[in-house]
């Protein structure tokens, strides 16, 4: 899952006002998606996601393409893997934030 937070203002490197949007993403998962909306075979995306809700979020986005979510493997033990983007109020790049450890134990 890519998170896209975006600053308003510069006023330091503290609390800022902003945006914070969830959007399905990741390089492998977004080719899927791009083939699945071709409507080819359909695709079955494999990976593992968190029992949470990021994990239904993907679940979704990949059955609104046309994507096989069958390849999830579920890890009640991790949170599904998400990428923070953190932009300054022009939208550059700040600094990015990534937990990915349930990619790691994918059976």
């Amino acid at each position: 899952m890519d998170i896209i937070s975006r600053a308003d203002v510069k006023e330091g490197l503290n609390s800022q006002m902003g945006s914070v949007n969830f959007v399905p993403g990741g390089a492998l998962r977004n080719t899927a998606e791009a083939i699945g909306r071709i409507g080819w075979t359909p695709p079955t995306f494999i990976s593992a996601v968190g029992a949470d809700e990021l994990s239904n979020m993907i679940r979704r986005s990949l059955t609104e393409a046309g994507v096989s979510a069958d390849g999830l493997y579920v890890n009640k033990d991790l949170p599904t893997a998400a990428y923070n983007a953190i932009l300054n109020e022009k939208g550059e790049m700040f600094c990015g934030v990534s937990d990915m450890k349930v990619l790691e134990e994918i059976p």
